[in-house]
């Protein structure tokens, strides 16, 4: 049912004509701030009575709760002016509505406000989603600063430093860790520009940098980044010096004009501290391999890849490293052709552990030079082949040293077992020294080779320069004998002294038949003699 208007017939103009069909609500006070006017959409809303309401003012509808109406109708009235204001007004159903109010004066012919005229449109709707929309800012900004707050904890505790500086290099913001890291308070940092004197600082190869190159002042010289760059930090409080990886970022706003600079810091004085270490110890590595007279070289796994060669190969090969590196077995060339393809062949066992192997190289100048090349692998703690290393040793001079060597020992050996002709079928052999097994092995194939080569008849073994005659000499000189014998000679041993007999004599030792004499010259002479009569020395007893 459409509710009729409130209406009075004091109003000075015709308000049902204005407010009838509006669907704002509409109501009119007079100076008595009693309803004099109140359209259908107001009744319909409010749930008044059309009939009751003329004459009555909003407290004897709503009690101590007109008290906001009262006032805007009152400041209408004696300040006429226009007063706006939203109501929250419990409608006929219990429902809250909003209404967004205007209170208008109205003036009569003397220039006073004879009346307020209250236009109201329900906002009800408007104000639900605009309280939603207050309350998910508000939920939001809440949101917001949580996550701020944690954002700065984060930032705070974040294990990596941070220093954030402003347009003119203005300290906004260090976290812990990078106080830890600069062994500063952040009192300390605020009052430090980034190109203070005060800053110790190093550059990575360890020398003074100074305060106006360090990363952050570098950053805001330029208004650019600055890529990660490694310094060094002392500390006086703590007495130490850190080694720190910094880098400088750069924000901009939309304009593209410098906001702020945002340093971050990562302490990697262990991994400096460990490079540095690994440094020292390549270099030592180099100063040794480059100091040798060997050739020390370093392969792949595989041997396919040149990884290090030292100086050395120009000296023993007399070619360029750079040409070995560009060609991994140009070596070989230099290998002279009847050693190479023994070489070739033993290549596979140098990630065995096995190759050791002599072979010659020839140089460009075509001389030759003798190669010791021995190979062994390295491996990584699960076993693996990771490297083949080698040394290749220039034996050359050695192999000369050793060949004369053997021939000097030859030449001594045929000395400390002389054979010499005598006269026609007659040999002499006079023993100095001691007569050990490997002599004794020695008198008895220059012995035997004598008879042979000289048709020999007779051989004088003299024993005059043996010092000790015991029982391996006695035995050693019946052999002598008895081989002499199956060649067709006779042996006299000469050179027996009264000692050595009586210890021959001592041992039990039994020379057989064996012809002797006390003196080289006897032996001789007897010899001589009975080979000029020609008789058979084989018959003497």
């Amino acid at each position: 049912m459409v509710t009729p208007p409130i209406v009075s017939a004091s109003l000075p103009f015709d308000a049902p004509s204005y407010f009838a069909q509006s669907r704002d609500v509409c109501v009119v006070y007079d100076t008595a701030r009693r309803f004099v006017y109140a359209n259908p959409a107001a009744c319909g809303l409010l749930g008044w009575d059309a009939e009751g309401l003329v004459g009555k003012s909003p407290r004897d509808l709503y009690g101590d709760r007109a008290a906001s109406i009262e006032q805007c109708v009152e400041r209408a009235f004696s300040s006429g002016e226009i007063v706006q204001v939203v109501h929250k007004i419990r409608g006929s159903a219990g429902a809250v509505a909003y209404i967004d109010t205007s209170y208008t004066p109205v003036r009569g012919a003397d220039g006073s406000v004879s009346f307020v005229v209250s236009l109201g449109r329900d906002m009800t709707d408007t104000s639900a989603r605009w309280r939603e929309l207050e309350d998910t800012v508000a939920r939001r900004t809440r949101d917001l600063t949580a996550m701020e707050s944690r954002f700065d904890v984060l930032l705070r505790n974040l294990q990596i430093g941070l220093v954030i500086r402003g347009p003119r290099g203005d300290m906004r913001f260090v976290n812990r860790r990078a106080l830890e890291m600069l062994g500063m308070t952040e009192a300390q940092m605020h009052g430090r520009a980034p190109n203070d004197p005060g800053w110790a600082m190093l550059s990575e190869d360890g020398k003074p940098l100074p305060p106006d190159q360090s990363p952050m002042a570098r950053a805001l010289g330029k208004g650019e980044a600055v890529s990660p760059m490694i310094i060094g930090v002392d500390r006086p409080k703590i007495g130490d010096r850190v080694w720190l990886l910094v880098s400088v970022m750069v924000q901009r706003d939309q304009a593209d004009v410098v906001e702020q600079y945002v340093a971050t810091l990562s302490d990697v004085t262990e991994a400096q501290k460990a490079t540095r270490a690994l440094a020292e110890r390549e270099e030592t590595f180099r100063l040794l391999a480059e100091s040798i007279s060997d050739v020390f070289w370093m392969t792949d796994a595989n041997g396919n890849t040149l990884v290090y060669v030292s100086p050395a190969y120009e000296t023993v090969w007399g070619r360029q490293r750079s040409e070995l590196y560009e060609r991994r077995f140009q070596f070989l060339d230099a290998i002279h052709p009847d050693d190479r393809a023994v070489v070739v062949e033993a290549m596979p066992l140098q990630e065995l552990g096995r190759y050791d192997i002599d072979y010659r190289v020839v140089r460009p100048d075509g001389t030759i030079r003798w190669v010791r090349d021995r190979a062994y692998p390295v491996k990584d703690a699960s076993g693996q082949v990771v490297r083949v290393v080698g040394l290749a040793s220039d034996i050359t001079e050695l192999r000369a040293a050793s060949e004369l060597i053997r021939r000097q020992a030859e030449a001594l050996r045929e000395l400390s077992t002389p054979l010499v002709p005598i006269g026609h079928g007659v040999l002499a052999m006079p023993i100095v020294g001691v007569l050990d097994s490997a002599r004794a092995r020695q008198v008895l194939e220059t012995l035997l080779e004598g008879i042979v080569r000289h048709a020999a008849e007779v051989v004088i073994l003299d024993v005059t320069g043996v010092g000790v005659v015991d029982a391996q000499v006695a035995s050693a000189l019946v052999a002598a004998t008895q081989a002499a014998r199956l060649l067709g000679a006779e042996v006299l041993l000469t050179g027996l002294r009264p000692d050595v007999a009586h210890t021959i004599v001592g041992l039990g030792l039994d020379l057989g038949t064996l012809v002797t004499r006390s003196t080289l010259e006897m032996g001789i002479r007897w010899a001589l003699s009975e080979r000029k009569r020609g008789k058979n020395v084989h018959s003497r007893k």
